[in-house]
């Protein structure tokens, strides 16, 4: 098994585990699902949120990226919709990363401390597999790439 499919399946046992945890914090009322969701579903699409404009900054997507956003998220895309997903997302990059993982931390805290750090733990694997799925890491995604664990950082 290659290193990068060896991190993408250790990525998604954990996510798996993260999400078990939601249900929890929903059933002792920590969560406001009213509001915000489902937790799972709502930290999922925080992290899918990010990880699109990786995929598309560079202006193409590639099988191996979409093989790997599909194995880690449980998703069934093809090349050409995770192209138009990823577009759209690659214009509000900067915006996306800096407030909605700021954002999501902050919910986090107030829950439980320890599983945000494990969820803000996420984002670090997910830039790994980033940079190992995508062959010609471009300028724009390597900013990208050092903007999201800055931001990580500081939260």
């Amino acid at each position: 098994m290659k290193l990068l499919d060896s991190l993408a399946e250790g990525y998604k046992l954990r996510l798996e585990k993260l999400m078990i945890c939601c249900d929890g914090f929903e059933e002792e009322g920590l969560w406001d699902k009213e509001e915000l969701g489902e937790m799972d579903s709502y930290l999922l699409n925080e992290l899918m949120s990010v990880v699109m404009p990786f995929v598309a900054i560079d202006g193409k997507v590639t099988e191996e990226e979409t093989e790997y956003v599909n194995r880690i998220f449980g998703t069934e895309y093809s090349v050409r919709d995770l192209k138009n997903i990823c577009m759209d997302a690659a214009q509000e990059a900067e915006e996306i990363i800096r407030v909605r993982i700021q954002e999501t931390s902050q919910l986090l805290k107030k829950i439980d401390a320890e599983f945000e750090e494990k969820y803000r733990d996420m984002y670090f694997t997910l830039c790994e597999i980033i940079e190992m799925s995508d062959s010609e890491l471009v300028i724009e995604e390597a900013a990208l790439l050092k903007l999201l664990k800055e931001t990580v950082n500081e939260v």
